[in-house]
């Protein structure tokens, strides 16, 4: 890498960098006093888009907060819904308005949970209020899982099984699923490994939330799928053969061309009334599993992506450092500001637009001439590419993940 020039430090910091109160302060994410503001994702968006997509989802999540309050209220004011086996569902509630709350730590303003100051992202010992959302979280969130297990198992054991094992053993489940779920908890909020890494919550380090956070869950999460999905062939079998069994019952002894049928294979008119009395059901484990993958899958690839953001290191990552560079030394440029934005100085797209290109082997291919800066992150869906406009080296890829 070669080494940076610095402009004249007099002048303003090119956007999206700020000035740092330290003259020529040089870190992870700062060159010569100019840094990326917190938080980080936020400076490869137009400004203030991503702000705005939170606090529609912050809107939805007080709508829903609301919602499960009236269930949960009217759930405590009746007394056989306080009694197990449906004190579960009262509790799986209140677990899921507990999981909602932590939408009140950063509505109407992200960043006091985003961000500790100007240019550094929340941990849980530079902001308290990252540290007791972050905790909430990660207690409600297995809570809520392993409630719905529960709930799930119970009605697999009892519609499958014909047995109240679970119901005989209902003090040692809760204490199991609190043994779990403070365990998980109290492990990253021991080595302080609760932070903001992207989204708008804090939540389990990158560092660790493979291993302390989403293969816990995924243990979880994907048995009670698939026991769901058992006890639902089960279900609908037993209603088609009942079906089955009433309709030969009334037709007697009659020989129609309907009691021929009677035993035959299960027609089309048949499936559909199983699924209209349990669909409701399985959809909503469908639900779960569809949005546990997505959300692992796109928050381990994230954390890989945004490393150089996310790691202890106080060095500055090549990528990062050459980006940075290329704003400042176009900063007394139009250039340099419009293709930060995707345009250049005639309103086209410019050499930004080198999207899904793995490797440029030959100079000469290269889009990007003298007078164009290359600064500028390309957005496609997701993702955000960067690449060095001198040398025409490999795009690195950023995939940005909204998460709340």
């Amino acid at each position: 890498m070669e080494p940076f020039t610095l402009l004249n430090i007099t002048h303003a910091c090119p956007a999206p960098l700020i000035a740092s109160p330290i003259s020529n302060y040089t870190s992870k994410t700062c060159i010569g006093g100019c840094c990326l503001p917190c938080p980080f994702i936020n400076n490869f968006y137009p400004p203030a888009q991503i702000d705005t997509i939170y606090t529609a989802l912050s809107i939805v999540r007080v709508l829903s907060f609301v919602c499960i309050l009236t269930i949960v209220i009217s759930y405590s004011m009746q007394q056989s819904k306080r009694e197990n086996p449906a004190m579960i569902v009262l509790l799986l509630n209140a677990f899921l308005l507990v999981f909602l709350s932590v939408t009140f730590f950063y509505i109407g303003n992200h960043k006091d949970i985003q961000c500790a100051d100007k240019f550094t992202q929340s941990t849980m010992e530079n902001n308290i209020l990252c540290g007791i959302q972050g905790v909430l979280l990660i207690l409600s969130t297995f809570l809520l899982i392993l409630y719905c297990l529960l709930l799930i198992l119970q009605l697999h054991v009892q519609a499958v099984w014909k047995s109240n094992l679970l119901q005989r053993y209902y003090v040692h489940t809760q204490v199991f699923i609190w043994m779990i779920s403070l365990s998980f908890t109290f492990i990253p909020a021991a080595t302080k490994n609760i932070s903001f890494d992207f989204g708008a919550v804090c939540l389990v380090s990158g560092k660790i939330s493979i291993t302390m956070f989403w293969t816990p869950l995924a243990i979880f999460v994907i048995p009670a799928f698939l026991i769901h999905f058992m006890t639902f062939i089960h279900i609908s079998r037993a209603q088609w053969m009942l079906a089955r069994d009433f309709e030969n019952s009334s037709l007697g002894t009659v020989i129609t061309r309907s009691s021929i049928s009677v035993g035959g294979p299960i027609t089309g008119q048949d499936v559909l009334n199983v699924i209209k009395i349990q669909w409701r059901s399985l959809l909503l484990t469908m639900i779960l599993i569809s949005t546990f993958i997505v959300f692992m899958i796109y928050s381990i690839l994230a954390t890989h992506q945004l490393s150089p953001f996310l790691s202890d290191s106080t060095d500055l990552s090549p990528w990062i450092f050459e980006w940075i560079s290329c704003l400042m030394n176009y900063q007394s440029t139009n250039n340099g500001q419009m293709y930060l934005h995707g345009l250049d100085s005639k309103g086209d797209h410019g050499a930004g637009d080198l999207v899904g290109q793995r490797r440029i082997n030959d100079p000469e291919d290269c889009s990007v001439k003298d007078n164009i800066t290359g600064c500028k992150p390309s957005f496609v869906f997701s993702i955000s590419i960067l690449y060095d406009s001198e040398t025409c080296v490999e795009p690195l890829f950023i995939i940005s993940i909204l998460t709340d």
